[in-house]
């Protein structure tokens, strides 16, 4: 007797990961991958961040993904700690494949500097002036900036100044 045994290759195609996030060593975006040609075993995807492209020391992310989801948006602040990679596993009814799918992990940063203030209300307990900084070498993510009072350099109870400036301004 002859048995064909058929062996059901079920691995993503990762597409684009994009860091969204513009804080040093924090992720949030989408990241997205193309289905496996044959889905018939698959139940779920699985994400998780990796100390490598093996899924080494990996980090849960999101609720699994159902077969027919092949885009999942990671909230912001996801702290990337020493994760380089971000991987997806299929998994079927027995178990998620051993192997998993990578990706390299790009973290994105843009953030203003050199930020600087001269009050020149001469009122006590007013404030008025214009603020400038550096605006970051790379705007490809930027929407806009938004400036914050704050009662420290922590951010504690920060509350926005005015609207939000424009891209490629350095000034409010």
């Amino acid at each position: 007797t002859v048995i064909e045994i058929n062996d059901t290759v079920g691995s993503v195609v990762i597409t684009s990961v994009v860091d969204r996030d513009l804080d040093a060593t924090h992720f949030g975006g989408t990241v997205v991958w193309t289905p496996p040609a044959d889905e018939s075993q698959v139940v779920q995807y699985m994400l998780y961040f990796a100390l490598d492209s093996t899924g080494g020391s990996r980090l849960h992310l999101s609720h699994d993904v159902g077969v027919g989801t092949n885009e999942v948006l990671l909230a912001a602040e996801q702290d990337l700690v020493n994760y380089t990679h971000v991987v997806v596993y299929a998994k079927s009814n027995l178990f998620e494949q051993t192997t998993p799918v990578s990706f390299v992990l790009v973290d994105m940063v843009a953030s203003a500097s050199a930020v600087s203030f001269t009050d020149h209300d001469l009122d006590a307990d007013d404030l008025g002036g214009t603020i400038t900084w550096n605006r970051p070498s790379d705007e490809s993510q930027v929407t806009h900036f938004a400036a914050y009072l704050a009662e420290d350099k922590a951010g504690t109870g920060y509350s926005q100044i005015g609207a939000d400036v424009e891209v490629g301004t350095n000034t409010k």
